[in-house]
């Protein structure tokens, strides 16, 4: 027998939060230590130089935090983010061979 599961989406993310939030991550790999994410009610898709786009794998939100893992490649990223307030989310990215602080801040439009 073959038992096969996902991680669940315990909550989507606020309403409030959804749209486009640039991010700053100064200790990823070279290429993707900014761009703009963009959040919807159950995926983040990060968006970097030359459009390259990567949607999650799947998001959790909870609280005042969200959680999300992202397939760059062949590399699995983990999102750890908190929201600070309507503006402003922070936290930190983690990968097989590192980690790195992230900061998103709302997209002016």
């Amino acid at each position: 027998m073959l038992i096969s599961f996902s991680p669940e989406i315990t909550a989507q993310i606020s309403n409030t939060l959804h749209g486009d939030w640039t991010f700053d991550a100064p200790d990823a790999p070279e290429g993707s230590t900014f761009g703009v994410a963009s959040l919807k009610a159950d995926t983040v898709t990060m968006i970097f130089e030359g459009a390259m786009r990567f949607p999650s794998d799947w998001v959790k939100a909870s609280g005042d935090s969200i959680i999300y893992e992202t397939s760059f490649e062949k590399d699995k990223v983990r999102f750890s983010l908190k929201i600070i307030d309507d503006q402003n989310l922070g936290g930190k990215a983690v990968w097989e061979n590192g980690e790195t602080p992230i900061t998103f801040k709302r997209k002016k439009v």
